[in-house]
């Protein structure tokens, strides 16, 4: 009796021949397939040749097949996702260790070849999104799919894929972008009804999305092991967030690296330039990728005024005048030297910069965005300590004058009830978090602190204030417009000052009935002022 082929078996029959024909057409693959095997088994393998025929390295495979779109599902133009069975993958990540993997898509009615090189780096990343994806999923189900993305560029073309099978074999193929996650729980608003560019919006309807900034890394290709620490440095910032574009995962085969360097570019919200001495070279020369890369730069620079947007990165252990490029000499750069804690922490804070989360007041008026500045990244906790840009409100720290602690002050009472329901949505006010804060006493003046405190928004320390800026006028805040209108006091029109404002801290003055506080002109005032004066202005954090 004849067993009558089904639709399925045709259908995989069809694409394996497909894909001998594609890959053998220049007699530099040799393929040994099989059909109807069943997963997590390969579906065999492939070989690639020298010019005397001689195997250099051996790929195993898994081949999929299908004739319709209802599997291969079409995202948006050019992309594409396709739900696969993750035993094989499960397969292949736990033997990664043996012969390297393709997992091959055939688009049998449009003769396309679409393929994934699934390196341990890809598989990783694979589980991840389908442990997010599935999280809802009941337990007998979870975890039997993944699902596997799609563009333009993964589909087969021979030459380029043969020259991906050799860098493979001699180990300088690219490497597969990580997940970006979202540790520090940061969140946007965007607008329901309009796109925007950056994180700037003032609208009434607004969506909540996670924030990861997108960050593209300009450097110099020397050695190996430079290559290496860029690509760590990379992957260490997307664990932490960020949405960082790199060469490395991101210019694939065949694509034009003039347009690839100069969309980055535009599209990123920050560039990170790492500086060491064969950069500024080809910078200042303007030789190789690095010197289209600076005259991009440049033209971006000097037509939009966009200075903020570029930081140089320290790498080498040198005089700064040998590692900066010319046009980057008046600019402060950031030091990554031994790839230590605080270097990631200074990254990350020049990275994140300031962040737009939250509205004040919301009134009659309308409202205005709250801008914070990251002062500090802890990674270990997974927290971002931020405090507003400007000055939000003028009003005094307690409402008598009387010997107060922070603890007990009204306008730590008024921080964390009226303002923190006020300014922010549930949802943001979910992601805000609860923190001890330690208030140590005025050693000049022996003044008491206070107990710890729990605050989810709070005031500075003295200390803090000295630590977390680099100097008075770094430290010098501006008011916020409602601010500039008299906030919460009497005064009518604060406008006419055009002066930065002197704000509170949460440490005692010098007296019991005393706050201390910054000056406008930055400095900070360990004596303070007296507790009930409601023209000083509110900074919080």
């Amino acid at each position: 009796m004849i067993k009558k082929t089904n639709q399925y078996a045709f259908q995989e029959s069809a694409g394996n021949r497909l894909l001998e024909m594609e890959l053998e057409k220049n007699r530099r693959i040799k393929t040994y397939f099989s059909e109807n095997d069943k997963t997590p088994n390969t579906d065999g393998y492939f070989e690639i040749l020298r010019d005397d025929g001689i195997p250099l390295k051996r790929f195993v495979v898994q081949i999929k097949s299908t004739a319709n779109g209802s599997v291969l599902r079409e995202l948006r133009t050019g992309e594409y996702s396709y739900s696969a069975d993750s035993a094989f993958f499960q397969y292949i990540q736990n033997n990664i260790d043996s012969n390297p993997a393709m997992f091959f898509l055939i688009d049998v009615e449009n003769r396309r070849i679409f393929f994934k090189y699934l390196s341990s780096l890809y598989l990783s990343g694979l589980w991840l999104n389908m442990q997010r994806e599935q999280v809802s999923e009941p337990q007998d189900k979870a975890h039997k799919t993944v699902t596997i993305h799609f563009n333009e560029v993964d589909i087969m073309i021979e030459e380029v894929f043969y020259q991906l099978c050799e860098d493979i074999h001699k180990g300088t193929a690219p490497a597969h972008r990580p997940v970006v996650r979202n540790p520090f729980n940061l969140i946007r608003a965007i607008s329901d009804d309009q796109s925007i560019t950056g994180m700037k919006v003032a609208t009434a309807s607004k969506t909540l999305t996670a924030y990861n900034p997108k960050v593209f890394i300009s450097y110099s290709w020397t050695t190996d092991s430079y290559q290496a620490r860029v690509l760590e440095l990379a992957t260490k910032l997307v664990e932490y967030g960020v949405d960082v574009i790199l060469d490395q995962w991101d210019l694939k085969y065949g694509q034009d690296c003039n347009v690839f360097m100069e969309s980055s570019i535009r599209d990123a919200e920050k560039v990170l330039i790492l500086c060491d001495k064969s950069y500024k070279e080809k910078a200042d020369t303007r030789t190789g990728g690095v010197g289209a890369e600076t005259s991009i730069i440049k033209r971006e620079i000097f037509k939009k005024h966009n200075y903020d947007k570029f930081i140089p990165v320290i790498m080498e252990d040198k005089d700064v005048s040998e590692i900066l490029p010319t046009y980057l000499r008046t600019k402060r750069a950031v030091f990554f030297l031994k790839a230590e804690q605080r270097e990631y922490k200074e990254l990350f804070i020049s990275i994140f910069g300031n962040i737009e989360f939250g509205y004040f007041p919301k009134g009659k008026d309308g409202e205005e965005p709250i801008c914070w500045r990251t002062l500090e990244v802890d990674t270990n906790e997974n927290r971002v300590l931020l405090i507003a840009e400007n000055l939000i409100d003028c009003r005094c720290y307690n409402f008598q004058w009387k010997d107060i602690t922070w603890e007990d002050c009204s306008l730590r009472k008024w921080l964390n009830e009226d303002f923190l329901y006020e300014a922010f949505t549930e949802e943001e006010r979910e992601r805000i978090v609860l923190v001890s804060n330690e208030n140590p006493d005025n050693t000049r003046y022996f003044i008491t602190g206070g107990k710890v405190t729990s605050d989810k928004v709070f005031l500075l320390s003295l200390d803090e204030a000295e630590l977390y800026f680099r100097d008075d006028k770094d430290r010098q805040a501006i008011l916020a417009q409602y601010a500039l209108k008299g906030g919460n006091t009497s005064i009518d029109d604060y406008s006419i000052y055009s002066f930065p404002g002197s704000w509170w801290l949460r440490s005692p003055g010098g007296t019991g009935s005393f706050a201390s506080l910054v000056n406008p002109d930055g400095v900070i005032s360990v004596i303070g002022d007296f507790v009930s004066n409601n023209n000083v202005f509110v900074r919080p954090a």
